[in-house]
């Protein structure tokens, strides 16, 4: 809500206290970052969350091709939609 809102320092400070994260919970911080366009958090995002082992869903992925839109990196998309 708070991502929507333009409001992402605000939504970080919720996503950082939770004390359990999921997809759901993942996605809207990319999602956050992606759609007020921050690409490069909402990237470095992403790959945090792969290394905690959570796997991208579609949503997440329409986020991330937002990102690499915004930073101009089609090499880097191209990697994340292979993996």
């Amino acid at each position: 809500m708070y991502a929507k809102c333009g409001e992402i320092a605000d939504s970080r400070k919720v996503f950082d206290g939770m004390r359990k994260r999921n997809i759901v919970t993942w996605t809207c911080i990319i999602a956050g970052y992606a759609w007020n366009g921050l690409g490069e958090e909402a990237i470095s995002t992403f790959m945090v969350m792969k290394r905690c082992n959570i796997y991208a869903n579609d949503l997440t992925m329409v986020s991330i091709i937002k990102a690499c839109g915004l930073v101009g990196d089609l090499r880097l998309l191209r990697k994340f939609m292979r993996n």
